[in-house]
């Protein structure tokens, strides 16, 4: 009678691993829309060149111009104004103070728009619930890495995948400056992005629910 409860944590664990993996997956593999069938005549192929194809360069995008920036003047107002990674991020970098440091636990996403300033999980917290809010599918993704001198660091991001985009973006820090980059393909790409990007190696990764406060009971997957 008693096997059942002492295996009941790790069936628990192990439910909460597997949707992990799809919280990470679903996000990068979301269907498109299907286009329209339309038959055509079959043309007869011609010989053409073959051009090389260009390689895709990670680099962030563009802020918004200054008078796209909105200006909300409470957290209702930043809930709905605050509809595009693209007018969050310009929105934070304008007003608030962002600290480059990790924490295992956050503000909540009111408490943070009230204080004006916070550390890297507090902009995950609140650039994930506000994001979600506006029907764009967002996630918070940690990993754990090793820096040049071999100590364990942990990084954290927002990624979010806007509607009926082709692919996901991620919002990072540097420099106390929010930047977009393209998510790519797959979560193992991002890693491997983020590798390259900060000559570090990542050891491992978990996800974690839209406006998450608590970082302390993730489930973490091997790199």
């Amino acid at each position: 009678m008693n096997e059942p409860k002492k295996n009941l944590p790790y069936i628990i664990a192990g439910i909460i691993l597997v949707l992990i993996v799809f919280v990470l997956f679903y996000i990068f593999s979301m269907p498109k829309k299907p286009s329209p069938v339309v038959s055509f005549p079959t043309p007869i192929p011609t010989p053409t060149p073959t051009l090389p194809v260009p390689t895709p360069t990670l680099e962030p995008q563009e802020e918004i111009p200054p008078e796209e920036i909105p200006s909300p003047k409470n957290f209702n107002e930043a809930l709905s104004q605050l509809n595009t990674p693209q007018k969050l991020v310009a929105f934070l970098n304008q007003n608030f103070e962002l600290i480059d440091e990790e924490a295992d636990h956050s503000l909540k996403p009111e408490e943070f728009f009230k204080a004006k300033k916070g550390n890297r999980v507090d902009i995950a917290t609140f650039a994930s619930f506000v994001l979600f809010q506006n029907g764009h599918f967002s996630t918070i993704l940690r990993y754990q890495y090793l820096d040049q001198n071999n100590k364990e660091k942990i990084k954290t991001l927002t990624v979010v995948r806007e509607k009926d985009a082709p692919s996901p973006v991620f919002i990072d820090l540097e420099n106390s400056k929010l930047k977009i980059y393209p998510g790519g393909s797959s979560p193992i790409e991002l890693l491997e992005f983020e590798e390259n990007r900060h000559n570090v190696k990542i050891i491992k990764y978990s996800a974690f629910n839209y406006g998450t406060t608590d970082f302390t009971k993730g489930d973490w997957l091997p790199r």
